[in-house]
């Protein structure tokens, strides 16, 4: 455990150790770690130092390594382990030795210029190939004081986010620990289970993604009378905007009674949450814009729609990216008039809750009638062989039909389910079902919808 004081000697020391290996202010640094704590300090020291930082995940294959750092144009690799350099100076980072170390100072960098880049991005690629974008220095702090006003945290109050240091949501959810003087808890790879740490560090607040929250669920045994398991929790955020009606109730009533959904993007930051003291969350439901977030639905002519109008997602906040690097075509199409368009659809009911309807490009057009994936996968979920459902459109003689993939924990049939969705949505039914043992994902725990519709059609062509 280390306290501020230790904490800031160790990332002042490292800036210094930094500098005088030749991380400049304008310096593009590959962070590279097994030790979540040292890939903690040494981010901490590039943000200190005034420099900008991308994550290059030690759990990643070396060639995925190398083309991150390619493709961010990184000139410095920051390591805790040998490897290879990709032609670019690689320098080991020495935890214990920076802990010894005796005190230096230097000039305070940081703070030159809060205009350049503090984080340089890489998306989820999860509809193709991931964009990168930065997030200046000014604007990380912007995003933090936003994050702190949706999810106040208190001094001494301890932190878990769940998710590896490695992406940038678990970077700026720590950082914003620090800055409310709370204790951040850090899980090193393989270490003890979630609830075990719950248990023995006292966490108050909670943070996992869906597929996180779910294995979490799988893990904890039902026990009569139903009671939350972790009942010290002071909230528990779920991030990622398909939370099924029935997903958050059983959170609620076996692991935290304060649990809540928070929808964002990497682009903006944190969008919207619902309260984790209310207990009847409006079907569909991420909750409302939280302060210094601007949210719009829109048509296709980006004009603002009305209450209750399904349309697009659009979000302005300080501290929002500016551009896909190298990617004109995507920044043009993601950010008109100064807002961003996350690529979602959704609608505002008459409480001013954010109703999440899915990915536009997932928007199925049938017969020039709109047909919303959400609505298929909350009816196959009901299904009790179905664990998860994702739907999709096909094209079928020019024409979009939804086809689906689940994950089943029973032995059922492509037709039974077929059937299942008939009786509630009629022609709205999917026209084919994959059954999958397990959905291909992403390191984030993000569905990878393109690789299922892939194995889908080659399963079609060789039936054919």
């Amino acid at each position: 455990m280390l306290d501020y004081k230790t904490l800031n000697h160790l990332v002042w020391q490292s800036m210094i150790w930094m500098r005088d290996n030749g991380v400049q202010p304008d310096s593009r640094v590959g962070l590279s770690f097994n030790s979540q704590m040292t890939h903690l300090v040494a981010s901490l020291a590039v943000l200190r130092l005034g420099a900008a930082q991308v994550a290059l995940p030690a759990g990643e294959p070396e060639l995925a390594r190398k083309k991150i750092a390619l493709r961010t144009k990184a000139s410095i690799i920051i390591s805790d382990f040998s490897g290879e350099g990709f032609g670019l100076q690689r320098l080991l980072l020495d935890l214990p030795a920076m802990m010894d170390s005796k005190e230096r100072t230097a000039p305070y960098l940081c703070g030159q210029n809060q205009d350049m880049p503090a984080s340089i991005v890489i998306g989820s690629g999860t509809t193709g190939e991931p964009k990168i974008f930065s997030v200046t220095h000014s604007g990380t702090a912007a995003r933090i004081r936003i994050y702190l006003a949706s999810l106040p945290i208190l001094t001494q109050e301890r932190y878990f986010i769940v998710t590896a240091y490695d992406f940038y949501s678990a970077q700026l959810c720590i950082w914003a620990c620090f800055v409310a003087g709370g204790t951040a808890v850090l899980r090193e790879r393989k270490q003890s289970s979630i609830l075990t740490i719950c248990d023995r560090l006292g966490v108050d607040h909670l943070a996992l993604t869906v597929v996180q929250a779910q294995r979490l669920l799988d893990q904890t045994p039902v026990e009569e009378p139903v009671s939350p398991r972790l009942p010290r929790l002071k909230s528990l955020s779920v991030w990622g905007s398909l939370v099924d009606d029935e997903f958050l109730p059983r959170l609620q009533q076996r692991l935290c009674s304060y649990a809540c959904v928070r929808y964002g993007t990497n682009e903006v930051g944190a969008a919207t949450t619902t309260s984790p003291w209310c207990q009847d969350r409006i079907p569909g439901s991420v909750g409302k814009p939280v302060s210094g977030v601007e949210i719009e639905i829109v048509d296709e002519h980006d004009q603002p729609s009305a209450t209750g109008t399904v349309g697009l997602i659009r979000m302005r906040a300080e501290g929002m990216f500016a551009a896909y690097e190298g990617n004109p075509e995507a920044s043009a199409k993601a950010l008109r008039n100064g807002w961003y368009y996350p690529g979602d659809v959704g609608q505002f009911d008459p409480q001013g809750e954010l109703i999440f309807k899915g990915r536009a490009d997932d928007l199925i057009i049938y017969e020039g009638v709109n047909i919303y994936p959400r609505e298929i996968e909350d009816v196959l979920e009901q299904h009790p062989a179905v664990l998860e459902a994702v739907v999709f459109p096909l094209t079928l003689k020019g024409n979009q039909v939804p086809a689906a993939a689940v994950r089943v924990s029973v032995q059922v049939s492509e037709k039974e389910l077929l059937d299942f969705c008939r009786q509630y949505i009629n022609w709205r039914a999917p026209r084919w079902i994959l059954l999958m043992e397990e959905f291909p994902r992403n390191a984030a725990g993000k569905i990878l919808k393109r690789q299922i519709r892939e194995e889908l059609v080659k399963k079609l062509q060789s039936s054919a």
